[in-house]
């Protein structure tokens, strides 16, 4: 991956995270936020408020590396970074999990390469933690941000892959979530990403990256 393509990543994540997961953290501390017209009805009760974190969560772990590996590159941003610790503090509080964090950041030498292996061992220890629908939303949450990081040029084989993992979430799903929330996994899962020009996929996968994150926590 080239320096520019990282930096294209980074933006793309940044915008992001801004826009759906900072809505977020206003669902926990409110229990529900109206998002583009859709209602809880739409998700016809079958998850659960806690399933609709971990899918957070775990788009927010996935991010999190993503800006440590930024700043091992002497790339990245700092602010970015500390905004990735705030969300998981907000979510693993109090945690074995959150523990992890805490413990590295006391380190007395602390390197972003130490965050990211503290981020990377957070995500196995939730991976091996979690079961059923909170495992279903946790891994969702995990690939639909390595789509994201992935809609961007050169690194078309790669969100191929992801692509197709993504659509094998989306087949396993039917019994977590709602028939419009699956249907908007499969339409990105579905995207045609060839050699050539693909802005048009990588946008069409970012917005409805965003729907489906959108209403999957408005239907909490």
């Amino acid at each position: 991956m080239t320096i520019n393509t990282l930096l294209t990543a980074m933006t793309v994540i940044l915008l992001f995270v801004s826009s759906s997961l900072a809505s977020a953290g206003n669902m926990l501390v409110d229990g529900k936020i109206a998002m583009r017209g859709h209602s809880a009805e739409s998700a016809k009760n079958i998850k659960t408020r806690k399933a609709t974190k971990v899918l957070c969560l775990g788009m927010d772990i996935k991010a999190a590396k993503f800006e440590a590996l930024m700043m091992v590159a002497g790339i990245g941003s700092r602010e970015a970074l500390l905004k990735e610790l705030t969300y998981l503090e907000s979510h693993l509080k109090g945690t074995p999990e959150g523990d992890i964090i805490e413990n590295t950041l006391k380190r007395k030498d602390l390197t972003y390469a130490d965050l990211y292996n503290a981020f990377d061992d957070v995500e196995k220890a939730l991976l091996a933690k979690f079961g059923g629908e909170e495992r279903w939303a946790f891994r969702t949450g995990l690939k639909l941000m390595d789509v994201i990081l992935a809609s961007v040029p050169g690194m078309e084989a790669e969100l191929q892959e992801n692509l197709k993992d993504l659509s094998a979430l989306a087949e396993e799903g039917a019994e977590y979530a709602s028939e419009e929330e699956i249907e908007l996994l499969e339409s990105i899962a579905g995207v045609k990403i060839g050699a050539g020009q693909n802005q048009a996929g990588f946008d069409k996968i970012l917005t409805q990256a965003t729907i489906f994150t959108e209403t999957y926590m408005d239907a909490a």
